[in-house]
């Protein structure tokens, strides 16, 4: 999992921190794009919303885009208690029934 941490400057400096050596084909983190997932089944993770400001600081302070947000789907088992998850931390979502997320199709 990357990870950039800020330098004790106001420059838009960092440390880029990489698990597995730049272009590698293991798993979903390789390739220019990361993941930033807010929703995850344990509580502890709150800490992305941190994360996220942190973010929304860095392209403040750069004056460049670096974090776009485009949503995502989460299925499965416990629907409502990863619902509860974000609504604890304010983050915006919707939670469909299975015929309202695949009508027509498989629910």
């Amino acid at each position: 999992m990357p990870l950039v941490l800020p330098t004790a400057t106001r420059r838009p400096v960092g440390h880029f921190l990489e698990a597995r050596a730049f272009g590698h084909a293991e798993g979903s983190s390789h390739g220019t794009s990361r993941i930033f997932r807010r929703i995850y089944p344990v509580p502890v993770y709150d800490m992305t919303g941190r994360a996220q400001e942190i973010w929304r600081e860095l392209e403040s302070d750069s004056g460049a885009s670096l974090l776009r947000l485009t949503g995502g789907i989460h299925h499965g088992r416990g629907p409502q208690y990863l619902a509860d998850l974000l609504k604890d931390q304010e983050v915006s979502h919707q939670l469909l029934s299975a015929a309202d997320a695949a009508p027509g199709g498989r629910a």
